[in-house]
């Protein structure tokens, strides 16, 4: 709970970058994720030996559920 307080406290201050800064990071990380989709399926499936679906399901749907 403390590591919240000192985000809360460091986000009032106004030391983060501008919504704008955040929301093209975002769009560029999609970008990215999106242009080299099969080479992680591919590095997943060699690595782990996931088949596309599992590795979708158990490596970025769970995960992406975790953010939510």
């Amino acid at each position: 709970m403390d590591h919240l307080k000192n985000m809360r406290e460091y986000f009032r201050i106004g030391k983060t970058k501008e919504a704008s800064w955040r929301e093209s990071q975002l769009k560029g990380l999609r970008r990215f994720l999106v242009e080299r989709e099969n080479d992680i399926f591919m590095a997943l499936m060699q690595d782990l030996g996931k088949h596309r679906l599992e590795a979708f399901r158990d490596e970025v749907f769970l995960n992406f559920l975790h953010i939510i």
